[in-house]
């Protein structure tokens, strides 16, 4: 009998949808040496190329795209000691999600 998933091929959807222009499109890499030395054929995704070259952008702006206005706040990333003034290591815009008026 099947387990029912905890995520559904619509929640799938919808997350693609919510990532679309937000998240770059990563390759998917072999290698034969690889391949040669496991016995097997490995693809290797990418996710290290995303604008912040983080592996968890996807689920993290997911989830915070669909954190209500009132918990927005608290979503948003800190920001730097008033002692190092630096810009976030993040493009502007990549990491708020998109707010509709």
């Amino acid at each position: 009998m099947a387990t029912a998933l905890p995520v559904s091929f619509d929640d799938v959807r919808e997350a693609a949808a919510r990532l679309n222009g937000v998240a770059h499109r990563t390759p998917v890499l072999t290698s034969r040496t690889l391949n040669a030395l496991v016995g097997a054929e490995v693809f290797i995704k990418c996710e290290n190329f995303q604008r912040v070259g983080a592996f968890k952008f996807r689920g993290a702006y997911n989830a915070a795209a669909q954190l209500s206005p009132s918990s927005s706040p608290r979503a948003s990333p800190p920001t730097p000691p008033a002692t190092t003034p630096r810009p976030p290591p993040w493009p502007p815009g990549s990491w708020a999600p998109a707010r509709s008026s």
